[in-house]
């Protein structure tokens, strides 16, 4: 089942990010493991996508890509329909493979794992042909009891050659402003709130330590390494609460 190996593909996730730069033959242990299950993941998730949900489509579609960063719903999986059909379960701070949508409107349904009634959420989104977008479920303000909203985010499909693009985007809903910075690579994000994006900034390849400080003070809070690759692209993520952030990051192309 796709399930059982969704929960394998996390836990080889975490292991992965937590060794890198600490214990390289770890590093390169958990590495392999995360991308053995991750295409057996993909595998039996679409084969049984075929089977379990039809939506119409144009002759260029948008790609999607879910998340579930909602710290109210942390604990439990939610199951995903759009148009009245079910999509997927996404698992607390586990990216979930793409999926395809036809341009135009959307109703997206949410719902508390193998329910299909008392929704979490209904919700409109709209996307364009060809184009990528991130799609999160997430606290709809940094009150944890005032629900869920559905928060989308473009992603870039273009990056110059021989260069790699980076942007932050802050998911954690009670933590302060944040500065996300390397001066080494020219990045350099400050006083991003709750749910704001920052642009792309394009930058040499090459390994990133990335500095987060609580903006306005020298409160440095994580310090953050991994290598950019030319010709992709990264979304790093802060989520969870303000005293057990997550760090997260996505490869967007």
């Amino acid at each position: 089942m796709w399930r059982d190996e969704l929960g394998k593909v996390t836990r080889y996730y975490f292991l992965t990010f937590h060794y890198h730069g600490r214990d390289q033959k770890k590093y390169e242990k958990y590495t392999g493991l995360y991308h053995h299950h991750l295409k057996k993941y993909a595998e039996e998730y679409e084969k049984s996508h075929t089977q379990e949900y039809s939506i119409s489509v144009q002759e260029r579609r948008a790609k999607v890509r879910l998340l579930h960063v909602a710290v109210t719903q942390s604990e439990q999986p939610i199951d995903v329909h759009i148009d009245g059909k079910f999509v997927a379960t996404i698992t607390y701070l586990t990216p979930n493979p793409s999926i395809h949508l036809s341009a135009g409107k959307h109703k997206i349904t949410l719902y508390r794992k193998r329910q299909s009634n008392n929704p979490i959420l209904h919700q409109e989104i709209t996307v364009r042909s060809g184009n990528r977008y991130l799609v999160v479920a997430a606290n709809k303000s940094d009150q944890s009891t005032d629900g869920i909203k559905i928060i989308r985010y473009e992603e870039t499909d273009q990056v110059p050659a021989n260069k790699a693009k980076i942007r932050f985007i802050h998911l954690s809903p009670n933590a302060p402003g944040l500065d996300v910075m390397d001066r080494q690579h020219h990045i350099s994000f400050t006083d991003i709130i709750y749910k704001e994006n920052t642009r792309y900034v394009v930058t040499e390849p090459g390994r990133a330590n990335i500095l987060v400080k609580v903006t306005g003070t020298d409160n440095g809070i994580a310090s953050i390494s991994f290598d950019m690759n030319a010709g992709h692209a990264y979304t790093l993520i802060a989520a969870g609460v303000a005293n057990e952030l997550y760090w997260l990051l996505l490869m967007d192309k």
